[in-house]
């Protein structure tokens, strides 16, 4: 029949699992490649983290407005999500390991009890050696003008890459970090940030965004049960004023050498920041004149 159901799909895109080498891990790989052609030093790039539940809504949101740059100020760009060989959004257990550092090992979170991690640095060289090889084998790349986008405990992933390794990527956006996980480590790294990029490197640009209702009930959750226990947990993390203080800090120490911003998203609570906060990561990162967005 003419009107029977087809699979849909998205023009231009592909996934793929891949094993890394370093772990023997499965991850999907996700590719969404610009409609246009590319510019003379390669594509930007945009590497997005928990790619099952925010790959589809990345490529649309560069997409729509790369179709007016001038109007958006954003560019095309190669969406490369990284994810788990899994339907699911989300690999609980994986992303724990994947996203933290070794000295934070089996830490227990809630009732869930101990689960391992300490795998960031692996899946940071599993992206660079593994992953960014294989896309440009696809499609040139512009090694000046890539970012890195992760959400929650990603977001605490994209921060510790930025204080570690900042020549990994131009530009970090993390959208409602995990700062919480561990505050202590991010805060004595901030001083060191200056000499780790260096005065040979282009300056980097940050983007440090967090909901509104991330720190108290959204008036849309006052009906849950249990809400005092829900707002003591939040009280307790301290999402938004914790990723006001880190970028606070990131800018105190590194104003030259860091286009730092940070967004208190109105409106919205942990779950819904991940969107919009990818969206305004966008202009951050596909922007040519970002070096005027400076705004803690």
């Amino acid at each position: 029949m003419d009107n029977a159901p087809q699979p849909l799909f998205l023009p231009r895109t592909s996934v793929r699992v891949v094993r890394s080498p370093f772990d023997g891990f499965a991850y999907r790989i996700f590719l969404a490649l610009p409609e246009q052609a590319p510019p003379a030093a390669g594509y930007p790039a945009i590497f997005l983290l928990d790619a099952n539940a925010t790959f589809l809504t990345t490529v649309e949101a560069v997409r729509m407005r790369a179709a007016r740059q001038d109007s958006t100020g954003v560019a095309p760009a190669i969406v490369i999500g990284i994810g788990y060989d899994t339907d699911n959004p989300y690999d609980q257990h994986r992303r724990v390991h994947d996203f933290t550092l070794p000295h934070t090992r089996d830490r227990p979170r809630g009732n869930a009890g101990p689960r391992p991690t300490g795998g960031a640095q692996t899946l940071a060289r599993f992206i660079a050696e593994v992953v960014r090889p294989l896309v440009e084998r696809e499609a040139p790349l512009d090694r000046a003008r890539q970012a890195l986008f992760g959400h929650s405990l990603g977001a605490y992933f994209v921060l510790s890459q930025l204080l570690l390794d900042p020549g990994a990527f131009e530009s970090y956006v993390a959208i409602s970090p995990s700062v919480w996980w561990d505050e202590p480590w991010l805060h004595a790294n901030v001083p060191l940030l200056p000499a780790r990029i260096g005065e040979e490197q282009a300056p980097r640009r940050a983007l440090i965004a967090v909901g509104e209702y991330e720190q108290a009930l959204a008036p849309w959750q006052r009906a849950l049960p249990d809400t005092e226990r829900i707002v003591a947990l939040r009280q307790e993390r301290a999402m938004v004023d914790r990723s006001r203080d880190l970028a606070r800090l990131l800018a105190a120490h590194a104003p030259a050498r860091l286009i730092m911003r940070f967004e208190e998203l109105a409106g919205e609570d942990h779950s819904s920041s991940a969107l919009t906060g990818i969206s305004h990561g966008l202009r951050l990162a596909l922007w040519d004149g970002a070096g005027t967005l400076h705004n803690v």
